[in-house]
């Protein structure tokens, strides 16, 4: 019987091999978008060629979406069923350093300048999430 992640890989065309139902296993339990460090330190030994292109893979087959957090890194997190057809938000937390898919948040339309051409909108807002403001108000 396959397994979940198994099933998952199979569905977006993609091969199954242990790293890669161990990478989806660790983006699946991830409650935010993580960084290739993040992602790697979920492993004892990994090679970084292998996890990156697991991660490259991922991305081309529409299993994972890619996103800059506006500070150091591009963070990684698995694409909702409706990931493809509409861009969302995301929040990059200032005190905790998470960075979240708002996903029931869409990117609001932007006129380009003629002669400009836009592929792929990346909107990150940052500030406090909800969960660092509320263990400050409780201080």
């Amino acid at each position: 019987m396959d397994s979940k992640y198994e099933l998952q890989l199979k569905d977006k065309g993609i091969r199954p091999t242990a790293m890669r139902m161990l990478v989806l296993k660790e983006l699946d339990n991830a409650e935010n978008a993580l960084n290739l460090n993040e992602l790697e330190s979920f492993f004892d030994k990994v090679d970084h060629v292998t996890l990156y292109r697991t991660i490259k893979t991922f991305e081309e087959h529409h299993l994972i979406h890619s996103v800059f957090d506006g500070k150091d890194s591009v963070r990684y997190a698995l694409c909702s069923s409706n990931c493809l057809h509409v861009s969302h938000v995301h929040f990059h937390c200032d005190q905790c350093e998470r960075t979240i898919c708002l996903e029931r948040v869409p990117v609001p339309l932007v006129t380009l300048p003629d002669g400009y051409i836009g592929s792929r909108p990346n909107y990150v807002i940052s500030g406090v999430c909800s969960e660092c403001a509320h263990r400050k108000q409780k201080v």
